[in-house]
Parts: structure tokens; sequence; C-alpha cells
């Protein structure tokens, strides 16, 4: 799933049995600047030129989780999958209250916390 900074659900986010947990994927519905300031190509209909910009999406908390997951693969690189899912499980702080009601659907066990992860690492 994907969250605001307020750890509320994202109009982007998914949401349901499926999802294990959520991670910060920018909410622009409050503001632009709430977005994930990324890399981006500025064309429209075909590649434009590089730059950069805000954007909030379930693909930007993706890609947040993936970074999480190298990080731990480079912290414990003898471990396997199975141990680096529970390592990575161990980094999730709950969501505010009423921000993921059941009856809403389900959006994980909480939402991973990137830094305290880079902390506990020294990264």
């Amino acid at each position: 799933g994907s969250v605001g900074r307020d750890g509320y659900l994202t109009p982007t986010s998914g949401f349901g049995e499926e999802v294990t947990f959520s991670a910060l994927g920018g909410d622009m519905m409050v503001r632009a600047k709430y977005g994930i300031f990324t890399a981006t190509n500025k064309g429209r209909y075909q590649p434009g030129k590089p730059g950069y910009g805000y954007y909030q999406s379930s693909s930007a908390a993706t890609a947040r989780v993936s970074a999480a997951a190298a990080l731990l693969v480079r912290a414990y690189p003898s471990e396997g999958p199975v141990q680096l899912r529970e390592r990575l499980m161990g980094f999730l702080s709950p969501f505010p209250p009423g921000a993921c009601d059941q009856g809403e659907g389900r959006c994980g066990d909480g939402i991973l916390d990137v830094g305290a992860l880079r902390s506990s690492i020294g990264a």
C-alpha cells in the first residue's frame, strides 16, 4: 500500500488482503510538494528531456520498499529471502488511529520505517 506523510492511504494505494504492508508513496491531494521528489522524463507523449518532479503512486512506495530490501541484502548477504523478509517486517510502524479502517479494506500490518532500517544498519 501507499501512504502519505500523515500515514493515511493515498488515492493511488492498493488495498485488500494481498497487501502485506504500506510505505510512503506521496499524497499530492494535500499539497503538490507532499509527493515523492524523483527523477523523471519531461516528455508528455514521447521521451523528452530528463528532469525532476513530484509524483504520487503506489509505484513510488514500491521503489522505497525495493531500496530498503537492497539495503538489507547488502547488510546481511548470507541471509535468504525468508530471513530478509522477517527483518524487513521488523521495521513496520503502526498506522495512526483510523488510518487503515477495516471497512475500507486491509492496508497491511504497518508502515515501513526506512529511516529506522537505515539507522539500524548504519546506512
